[in-house]
């Protein structure tokens, strides 16, 4: 049905996600064709594009602001303790975030996967911090850490902290030249890191949706917009 196609077409590992063809061909969109043969299908599909592509930004964005926090931990920062209820659009953003750590899909971050997405980011963290790390996300004890010790994690980590320096120092993550903008190749190659290897298309998609005035660039207040 529906909710299945959508599901199908917003997962994270490009693998696994469903292809333009493939969703064609799902029989939610075949048994309709009457029905949609008076829609402006082009328009909807473009929209649905910005909106995946711009989903996919916001979880990077997150990825690097998280890692950081992390890294200040190891480091002496303080957790807090926070329970507050999260809404269900936060979860999913969580989500999207975790799933840019677990690069094999298997449900859980080992120590492994955590080393690796931090090195490719810049945060080369020494052995010791990265046990530190883990035994401070690693509620259970199990050796892995799950969504539900990651979303601990994460409300500890970034708290009611400050949140434009928190993109601020995203950003300059992002800004690899460090000319106060990020380009579409900057883009690109970050994306990759976090194993988002973006089509030409879906990277137009992206600019389309955080370039707002039009240079072809991604500067501070752009990146500040798309992440309220």
């Amino acid at each position: 049905d529906a909710k299945d196609l959508i599901s199908a077409l917003l997962t994270a590992d490009p693998s696994k996600r469903l292809s333009a063809k493939e969703a064609l061909q799902n029989g939610w969109i075949t048994e309709r064709d009457e029905a949609l043969a008076g829609k402006d299908l082009g328009k909807n599909l473009e929209e649905f594009k910005k909106f995946n592509a711009g989903r996919k930004f916001k979880a990077a964005v997150s990825a690097v602001v998280v890692s950081n926090k992390f890294k200040k931990l190891t480091l002496g920062g303080a957790t807090k303790d926070l329970a507050r209820q999260l809404t269900e659009e936060e979860v999913a953003e969580m989500k999207e975030t975790f799933a840019m750590f677990d690069t094999d899909g298997g449900g859980s971050i080992s120590m492994d996967e955590l080393r690796q997405v931090m090195k490719k980011i810049g945060q080369n963290l020494s052995e010791k911090q990265l046990q530190e790390l883990f035994i401070i996300a690693d509620i259970n004890g199990d050796g892995e850490i799950d969504f539900e010790e990651f979303k601990v994690m994460m409300q500890n980590a970034v708290g009611d902290s400050d949140r434009r320096k928190d993109l601020l120092e995203a950003f300059q993550v992002f800004d690899v030249n460090g000319d106060g903008q990020t380009s579409k190749q900057e883009l690109k190659d970050l994306m990759g890191k976090f194993g988002q290897h973006l089509s030409d298309e879906e990277l137009t998609a992206v600019m389309s949706e955080v370039d707002t005035d039009g240079s072809g660039e991604i500067d501070f207040e752009e990146f500040c917009q798309i992440m309220k």
